[in-house]
This record gives structure tokens, sequence and C-alpha cells, in this order.
């Protein structure tokens, strides 16, 4: 188990920002976005930190090998009140690896506002992921 200082610094240093963009004909823009926070590294470094987040009501996905091309163990955080928590967690002011956190963030709030089910919305979280 990590502090939350301990798990902050961990956030800022190791989750990879996805956004992903499909064609679905089920929704009237025809396009589904999926948002998500992924960590690889080491089981037991991936399972204390699943532990961690739960204390902070924040659910993770583990699995221990990401997909057969790719068998190392992922980390795998998404849904909106989940991602909507962790954010909560880190400070604005601290900069992290990929200088991401500012445009995940931005996502994050576009996201809960269902800002992605409008075509304004949607192209804002296309610029995010192009940028």
């Amino acid at each position: 188990m990590y502090t939350k200082e301990q798990l902050v610094g961990i956030m800022l240093s190791l989750p990879k920002l996805e956004i992903s963009v499909n064609r679905d004909d089920s929704t009237k823009i025809r396009d589904r976005v999926r948002l998500r926070r992924t960590m690889r590294g080491g089981s037991e470094m991936l399972k204390a930190i699943q532990r961690t987040l739960y204390m902070y009501e924040i659910e993770s996905r583990y699995k221990d090998q990401e997909h057969s091309s790719r068998p190392r163990p992922i980390l795998i955080i998404t849904g909106k009140s989940n991602l909507d928590r962790l954010c909560g967690m880190i400070p604005d002011n601290l900069p992290d690896v990929r200088n991401d956190w500012p445009k995940f963030k931005e996502a994050v709030d576009l996201f809960g506002r269902n800002l992605q089910h409008s075509l304004t919305g949607l192209e804002r979280i296309i610029e995010l992921k192009a940028e």
C-alpha cells in the first residue's frame, strides 16, 4: 500500500493517457469516445497501486497480460466517476512526466458534462488527442 502522497507521485510519473475515438453507428454523431489511464510495470507494484486506489474509491482493472502479443501486466483506470476522483487527487500546480495531466483533466471535464456526445465536444477531444 502507498500513502496518498506516494500515489500522487506515481500518478504524475507512470500512467499514460489514452483517448480513443471509434466509429459507432448507434450514436447520433457516429463516434464513440473512450478515455482511460493505463500503467505498465511489475505485477506486485501494480497490485499495490490497485489496492491503494481502491482505498480512495477508484476502481481499476488489473490484467496479468495485456494481450497475447504484449504479455506484460497492465493496470487500467476507466469510467467517468473513477477518472473524476483520480483528477481530484492530483493538485493542479504539479508538473508531470508526459505533461498530459492538464489535457487529461480537460477531457475528464468534457466527459463529466457529457459533451463528448456533441460535435463541439467531440472536436475538442480529438484536438486533445492530437496534441
